[in-house]
């Protein structure tokens, strides 16, 4: 006889009711006696409204039971389409932060981002919401710089990729705990990032798009960020790429295990030596990393055999041995020429991928790896 959920152990049950929202849980609860002894608390620990009536119905709970069952949420999410008032579901909001003191997360869907914003915003200067370490991140204009501000000592995360106007004026404050910085569109990112990760001593995870050749301000080689663990870099510049400067930002992440960069091909017939060498000395970083992507787009056909030269020649010692993946993608998929090289796609694998058109020739490409003895395989889209 197979497995049924009702024989599986109330601890496996109650695991799969801590990833599951209140208005589950209420439903999961009435199911049986086992489920609803599993539930247990749970019901209050993640919390979700998908109309005014649901949150005004459980506020009403919340103030009619001596027990804080509130104090016992800790996420909050508003996926709510349509209320009747603004002015009255914004007090309704307060009235539920003042019932639930130890949430961490509150999300809301784009519809009422900035209402919930404007809640939190407006909370009186009593309210305790010292947990709190996110908050919407879909509308800035109005209430994000006042949100950032008044929880900036228990925020971890922060996306600034919609925000219009100056980046400095939020990361300007101190946000001790910040664990994920998503940037966006960023000039000089240099500048900006070395501010925050001087305030910032626990930042993991960087992400920011380049717009500007420029990187910015020089910082001396000292200066290194050993908490971050994972950057994503999109670069918009499509010609005089700084890579002495990339390489000199890169050098300060000393404990790096995921990196994940997409430029434009930046190699032409008028490269200075030092920036092509700069470029050699990229590839050779990308090796290093634990779990590296690179994305070259726009790549001129002539430079295939550079790209390929600098890959198979940094590879480290030690994934030497490891076999190379070749995927030719079909040209009709993408509307530009791609190079991707990814240090690890599997178990001692590494796969470099080529779109496939009249320029790159497969037996190019082979006979170049069959060259340098590297055992590889073939696969096509």
């Amino acid at each position: 006889m197979g497995t049924t959920i009702n024989s599986l152990p109330l601890e496996i049950v109650e695991i799969v009711c801590l990833h599951l929202w209140s208005t589950d849980l209420a439903q999961v609860s009435s199911v049986c006696h086992k489920w609803h002894q599993a539930v247990g608390f749970k019901l209050f620990r993640n919390v979700g409204f998908t109309t005014e009536k649901n949150l005004v119905q459980f506020i009403d709970f919340l103030g009619d039971n001596s027990f804080p069952y509130g104090s016992l949420a800790e996420r909050i999410h508003f996926d709510i389409v349509r209320v009747f008032s603004t002015g009255r579901f914004v007090s309704h909001v307060q009235r539920l932060f003042y019932f639930c003191p130890n949430a961490q997360f509150i999300s809301s869907n784009e519809v009422f981002s900035i209402t919930i914003l404007q809640s939190l915003s407006s909370l009186p200067t009593d309210t305790k919401l010292s947990c709190l370490m996110t908050i919407p991140i879909v509308d800035y204009n109005v209430y994000y710089s006042l949100c950032a501000k008044k929880f900036s000592q228990s925020l971890i995360e922060l996306d600034l990729r919609n925000l219009v106007s100056d980046k400095n004026l939020v990361l300007s404050q101190e946000f001790p705990r910040l664990k994920r910085l998503t940037l966006g569109l960023t000039d000089k990112p240099f500048d900006l990032i070395d501010s925050i990760m001087m305030k910032s001593s626990h930042l993991e995870y960087l992400s920011f798009d380049l717009i500007s050749s420029q990187f910015g301000t020089s910082f001396p080689a000292t200066d290194v960020y050993p908490s971050l663990l994972e950057l994503k870099m999109l670069s918009r510049v499509k010609e005089d790429f700084d890579y002495i400067a990339l390489n000199t930002f890169l050098l300060r992440l000393v404990n790096l295990e995921k990196l994940t960069v997409s430029i434009f091909d930046m190699i032409n017939n008028n490269q200075p030596p030092d920036q092509l060498y700069a470029f050699r000395d990229f590839i050779a970083w990308v090796n290093t990393v634990h779990d590296g992507k690179i994305c070259i787009r726009n790549t001129r056909p002539e430079n295939l055999l550079t790209y390929l030269k600098y890959i198979c020649n940094t590879i480290p010692p030690h994934k030497e041995d490891w076999k190379t993946k070749i995927a030719f993608l079909r040209s009709s998929y993408y509307s530009d020429s791609v190079i991707s090289y990814s240090t690890r796609t599997g178990y001692r694998e590494r796969t470099f991928a080529v779109t496939l058109d009249n320029y790159f020739a497969k037996n190019f490409v082979c006979n170049y790896l069959n060259k340098l003895q590297i055992p590889f395989t073939v696969w096509v889209q």
